[in-house]
């Protein structure tokens, strides 16, 4: 498949290199290939991320149009035709035909339309590490193994999720 030699192509390209930062990777990948165009790179923030559970417990996802229950996980085709967009057509192997799923074919209530649906954010804020992983970065920063110049961008992501601390009143010199 082209997405598997884009992806060895990208580590062959990274195998020898630091690199500390997204801007790094987003560079590295525009630039990993050398003929033709090159790739384009998205930046996603978490706004670009929605929170489709909703829709799905408005639509049928589970029966496709012969009733027959859909096992998602075995799927190795999807495929969605713009003339038709609530119709999702997929493959549980790539010799078969394709079996359609009509999601806009209601549990109950009244039917969702996809083009005017306006879907959720999946994250109001930033999300915070979780596990070892902040204590590991702030050993990486303390002991320079992530250089200087990328440690604002790493306190940034550690400060997420942490309560702002005011300084303490009464530790301060009353002189005056």
């Amino acid at each position: 498949m082209e997405v598997d030699s884009m992806h060895a192509l990208i580590e062959r390209k990274a195998k020898r290199r630091e690199i500390f930062t997204v801007d790094a990777w987003e560079d590295l990948i525009a630039k990993a290939k050398q003929n033709g165009n090159s790739y384009v790179v998205h930046k996603f923030d978490q706004d670009h991320f929605i929170d489709i559970e909703p829709l799905l417990k408005l639509q049928n996802w589970t029966l496709d149009e012969n009733g027959s229950k859909v096992a998602w996980k075995n799927a190795k085709e999807v495929f969605v035709d713009p003339e038709k967009p609530n119709k999702l057509f997929f493959k549980t192997a790539y010799e078969d035909p394709y079996s359609v799923v009509n999601v806009a074919a209601r549990r109950r209530g009244r039917p969702v339309s996809l083009p005017t649906y306006e879907p959720c954010r999946a994250y109001s804020e930033p999300i915070p590490l979780k596990g070892k992983k902040p204590e590991h970065i702030q050993t990486m920063i303390d002991k320079n193994i992530i250089p200087r110049e990328h440690h604002g961008f790493y306190e940034s992501i550690l400060a997420i999720g942490k309560p702002i601390t005011q300084p303490d009143a009464t530790n301060h010199d009353a002189t005056g």
